[in-house]
């Protein structure tokens, strides 16, 4: 199960971050950044215990985090990018098949 929270705040205006629960692998659970890599995959860095997790279709995939702490930041800045772009795209479709609701 991954739960998605993302906000903002003056101290940390662009945080992002994941709950992951991964059934049977309590050391694969816990909090984590969602990252989009440099070939667009999505996975999420575990920057506290060195460690990157991938979901490859029924699959997880767990790798050594080698990257830095910029780079971790900037690639969960290109997912909330892109979650920004993917919510629009929702609101919008929903407002076409229900023309009377508003868009938030």
């Amino acid at each position: 199960m991954i739960l998605l929270n993302a906000g903002g705040s003056l101290s940390d205006p662009s945080w992002i971050r994941t709950e992951i629960l991964v059934k049977d692998h309590p050391g694969l659970s816990g909090v984590a950044i969602p990252q989009i890599d440099d070939v667009g995959r999505t996975s999420f860095a575990f920057p506290s215990m060195d460690l990157l997790l991938r979901i490859e279709g029924a699959d997880i995939v767990t790798c050594k985090l080698n990257a830095p702490a910029g780079i971790v930041s900037l690639r969960a800045l290109m997912f909330r990018e892109e979650l920004i772009h993917v919510r629009r795209d929702i609101l919008l479709r929903a407002s076409r098949h229900h023309p009377t609701s508003k868009m938030a």
